[in-house]
């Protein structure tokens, strides 16, 4: 989800997926700054899957506002966190197509480190 502070403009996208506590899964989002849900993907282990699309008010794509980025929590939400941990969190300066996800996942799974 983008946001601004006030949570009233924002555009979203989720999908429902099971996951199991024994396993690593690689999750890539991907975002093309259009100010819309449209320019959102997201892939699990290198496949994109169908999300849900939702918005509110009118999102102006990212600005530097000063407020800090929030990963793994619904920042609205007290209840809506990660249960799990993270490793090798990244952020691109270019939107990657799904050819290049599906190769970071196919290393990064396999035990290859991607981080730049």
């Amino acid at each position: 989800m983008f946001d601004d502070v006030t949570n009233t403009n924002r555009i979203f996208i989720a999908v429902s997926k099971s996951f199991s506590a024994s396993n690593w899964y690689h999750i890539t989002t991907t975002y093309d700054g259009s100010g819309t849900n449209a320019g959102m993907e997201i892939y699990i282990d290198g496949s994109v899957l169908t999300p849900s699309r939702t918005s509110a008010g009118t999102y102006v794509a990212m600005s530097n506002t000063g407020e800090p980025v929030t990963i793994g929590k619904n920042a609205q939400s007290t209840t809506r966190s990660l249960d799990g941990e993270m490793d090798c969190v990244t952020f691109w300066g270019v939107e990657l197509d799904g050819g290049q996800v599906r190769k970071l996942a196919t290393q990064e799974l396999a035990g290859t480190d991607i981080n730049p």
